[in-house]
């Protein structure tokens, strides 16, 4: 009974809520963004959460601090052991516990971090084994917390402040900080000294360990792991009597956070995130059922962004509060896709692709249980539409129409699958269906049947009456047909709008202002009578962002005048169309990182670098952090002064620019219409044969190659020098030859003068010595024939005998003479020759030295013929056998070859 009066109570609340107008939904789940490890690095588990004043958040993990800006996720390394506790200075100054080391993070102006500790006993051997567990500021100055100790660092001075006993956990509030001693109950620490607060008395044997203090305008607010909520205020110290405490003390309260001062919020080991009002009634309870990556929540942190952060055993996960869109995803799936949803006397019909669900409708508010749907017996299937016609629930399903008649279905005649239905006058309905439009009619006070409307054919989706006498039907992936009907609901004339006339895409079919209306994702297209065919118009305006809607839902189903329907994949979500969001703390928009590259290498650059002109590629990387939906554009001048195309983007490239100084411009869009700019300064170096030690390298070597043609100037000229002396005794001595040899020439012609004299004389005395030597043979045969006669005529008387006797001794005395006489002249003409021929063929004859004595001086063989007294062929005989005598082939030159015997 009590747990009844808590939940009435709690729905009253949130009726009032709902009245007064609330910041975050009670009905569904928030949107819910989740990271799991393997996105930011697997850096391990998060133990602490801090958001910057730019929007970054920063997260104490396992390895190291972690930041996130809402894209792009970084890691950072320098303090030892798991970082635990995380403190924001500002934007570029971070403070951080971790196991055995603390210390301070600055920013780079490349955007990263550098850490430095100061923890004086990092390096320290002598038993310490702090965790900081805590970091906090107070008075302008960062605390460490560690189980043993608290260090205030002030004025570059470490202040060491030990626990009574020993702390268990700590937490900010106000102007304090709250410590928790295991033995000595809660303590206030200002700065300078502990003061005692509170001391638990003992309760069923044990303390509570204390996990969180808020300071309210009642006292203090005390949350504990597992007994709940107690108040501390005028001394005296209550367990707080609210709806939310039973859950806390069930599921253990592991942190906790305010959330924008008017909630709280309870990070869970079992069962995930409660979220409650200041008077402990809960408004959102988020567990791994609906939706969660994990039930454990280490860490809770609310962002002035209005997303609640939480760090689990498994992921981070973040919770957009301030939103009128909640959603109903089936983790569990015993429900499925929602399609279609109706609200009617306080029951929420939810039509699915498993069936026809009901709940109660105020037991929709997300509080500690699911929504305990209930599936309508016999409608299990795929349910289409829902409409109130005549006070009655009536619903398209895959197995044909029906009517709901408390809890059981009614199925209205037996045709095909029904898509969409539509009352088009008093006690007549049309139904599409799978194939075509079926006619039903009110027959006392009950639907029937009547007839398909011909001769239309296919699957009609949605139906919508443009007067009393036009039937408009979307024929999915066929387009959208126009019919005009007569009075008995006959077609008399129809018009195919075809698909591609809307870019293929889905269409969502409704009447504006007495204007139908074809709408996509890309455009609205308005049905104009006079052309009889559609306008294309701009893309609708979305006014609310929802995440993965069915195709071709662009707009709520309105369920009552509050809430709209949404179906989703895997659930459907619901708007609250009155809620409207408080102006949330924006960041600033930020240029996270520019990078220059090139193929090999690349270099994170700070405002105002100059980069190297092979590094002449750039890449900028730029966002809102925590924000969504935002639309970003770009220039980089002087390159250019257009605007890139608004687009989601969140990186910019830019190839090959030239030497030069440039800036890039950046500007972010909100969906609420919130403009930011940014910019980024930098300049690309010359190619370095521009640079200034290019120009030094080029005086330098002017002046090198100066002195080195100085030398060599010098050098050539030396050279030069002795090559003209060389050059004017090698042409003395040229000259002194070639006078030499002009003498030798001369002596040499007249050699050949002399020579040539020698021969002619050689052959004049050769020809004469044979013409001689024919006269001698002429005259030998002359005196021969007388020698005959002579001695025929011996026989004549002695005396005559005698005289002839003598004569003839003298005939033979002088052919002798004649014959020795020829012989030495030609030997003393050709000693030389004729003595080397016979030492080399000692087998020729007296006939064939005179012959080669005339061969070699050139006699023709006729001139031969006639000294010899011979036939010419006698001639050519005798040449023919010296040849062989001379072992001369047939080719070789006689002549040639006699006068090369020397």
């Amino acid at each position: 009974m009590g747990r009844l009066r808590t939940w009435t109570l709690g729905i009253c609340l949130a009726a009032a809520a709902l009245c007064c107008g609330q910041k975050f939904p009670t009905k569904g789940v928030p949107l819910l963004q989740h990271y799991p490890p393997e996105t930011y690095d697997r850096a391990g588990k998060a133990w602490d959460i801090a958001s910057a004043p730019n929007g970054l958040v920063y997260f104490a993990t396992d390895k190291g601090l972690l930041e996130f800006d809402g894209q792009q996720w970084q890691r950072f390394s320098g303090s030892r052991g798991f970082t635990r506790s995380v403190l924001i200075e500002s934007d570029s100054v971070l403070y951080s516990g971790s196991d055995k080391d603390f210390g301070r993070w600055q920013r780079t102006p490349q955007g990263s971090f550098t850490f430095t500790s100061l923890y004086p006993f990092r390096d320290s051997n002598d038993g310490l084994n702090e965790e900081f567990w805590a970091t906090y500021k107070i008075k302008d100055y960062p605390v460490f917390v560690s189980f043993d100790n608290i260090y205030v660092y002030a004025e570059a001075q470490l202040t060491k402040i030990a626990a009574p006993h020993r702390f268990t956990g700590s937490c900010a509030s106000g102007e304090l900080i709250y410590l928790f001693d295991e033995l000595d109950g809660l303590f206030a620490f200002d700065g300078l000294s502990l003061k005692p607060v509170v001391r638990f008395p003992p309760s069923s044997g044990q303390t509570p360990r204390i996990v969180g203090v808020q300071e309210t305008g009642n006292g203090l607010l005390i949350v504990t792991r597992n007994q709940g909520l107690f108040r501390f205020a005028t001394g005296q110290l209550t367990a707080v009597d609210a709806p939310i405490n039973p859950y806390l003390q069930q599921d253990q309260v592991f942190s906790f956070t305010p959330v924008d001062g008017t909630h709280y919020a309870f990070g869970t080991v079992l069962n995930g995130i409660y979220i409650s009002d200041l008077a402990g009634n809960i408004t959102q309870h988020i567990n791994r059922q609906k939706g969660l990556l994990n039930n454990t929540i280490l860490a809770a942190h609310y962002s002035p962004q209005g997303k609640l952060w939480l760090s689990m055993d498994f992921g981070i996960s973040s919770v957009q509060l301030w939103s009128g869109v909640a959603y109903f995803l089936d983790v569990p799936g015993k429900v499925g896709t929602g399609h279609t949803g109706l609200l009617h006397g306080g029951i929420f019909y939810l039509g699915t692709n498993q069936g026809l669900y009901y709940a109660d409708w105020e037991m929709l508010n997300n509080r500690a249980a699911l929504p305990a749907f209930k599936l309508l017996a016999g409608s299990s299937g795929q349910v289409w539409d829902l409409r109130i016609i005549d006070g009655k629930v009536l619903g398209g399903h895959d197995r044909g129409l029906f009517q709901l008649n408390g809890e059981t279905l009614e199925w209205l005649g037996s045709q095909e699958g029904t898509l969409g239905i539509l009352k088009i006058a008093e006690g007549q309905l049309l139904a599409g269906t799978y194939n075509g439009i079926a006619l039903f009619e009110k027959i006392n006070g009950a639907w029937q049947y009547v007839r398909k409307i011909a001769p239309i054919q296919g699957a009609c989706s949605a139906l919508l009456l443009e007067d009393a006498e036009t039937l408009w039907i979307n024929l999915p992936n066929y387009g959208l047909l126009r019919a005009s009907l007569d009075q008995d609901l006959g077609v008399e004339a129809q018009k195919i709008f075809p698909a591609a006339q809307f870019n293929n895409e889905t269409i969502h079919l409704q009447k504006t202002d007495g204007a139908i209306q074809a709408i996509t994702t890309g455009a609205v297209y308005t049905f104009q009578q006079a052309e009889m065919d559609f306008s294309k118009g701009p893309a609708p305006a979305q006014t609310v962002h929802i995440k993965n809607p069915l195709a071709g839902t662009l707009y709520p189903t309105p369920l009552d005048s509050v809430y709209g329907f949404f179906p989703v994949y895997n659930g459907f979500a619901l708007i609250n169309r009155k809620f409207r969001a408080e102006p949330a703390v924006i960041p600033p928009l930020s240029i996270r990182r520019v990078v220059a590259f090139n193929n090999d290498t690349t270099q994170i650059l700070a405002e105002g670098d100059e980069i190297p002109h092979y590094l002449n590629h750039l890449r900028a990387n730029f966002s809102v952090p925590q924000q969504d939906r935002v639309s970003y554009q770009y220039t980089l001048d002087p390159i250019s002064d257009q605007w890139s195309d608004w687009a989601e983007t969140t990186e910019a490239e830019f190839v090959n620019l030239a030497a030069g100084a440039y800036t890039l411009r950046v500007r972010a869009n909100g969906p609420e219409g919130q403009l930011s700019e940014a910019t980024f300064s930098f300049s690309v170096g010359g190619p370095w044969h521009t640079s200034y030690w290019a120009y030094l390298l080029y005086a330098v070597v002017f002046f090198l190659l100066l002195g080195l043609n100085h030398l060599w100037q010098s050098r050539k000229l030396r050279e030069q020098s002795r090559q003209l002396q060389v050059r004017d005794k090698v042409n003395a001595r040229l000259q002194a030859a070639a006078e030499e040899k002009n003498n030798l020439l001369k002596k040499y012609a007249q050699l050949e003068e002399a020579l040539s004299e020698i021969k002619k004389q050689l052959r004049g005395k050769t020809i004469e010595l044979a013409r001689k030597a024919k006269e001698s043979d002429e005259k030998g045969r002359v005196l021969q024939i007388l020698k005959e006669k002579l001695d025929s005529l011996t026989q004549q008387t002695p005396a005559i005998k005698f005289q002839l006797t003598q004569l003839s001794r003298v005939l033979d005395n002088y052919e002798e003479t004649e014959d020795n006489s020829f012989s030495l002249q030609m030997e003393e003409l050709h000693q030389d020759f004729l003595n080397r021929l016979s030492e080399r063929f000692p087998e020729l004859t007296h006939y064939d030295l005179r012959l080669c004595v005339y061969l070699k001086s050139g006699l023709s063989t006729r001139e031969i013929a006639e000294l010899m007294n011979v036939l010419a062929s006698s001639v050519n005989v005798s040449r023919s056998r010296l040849r062989k005598k001379l072992d001369l082939g047939t080719k070789d030159d006689l002549y040639k070859f006699l006068n090369s015997v020397e």
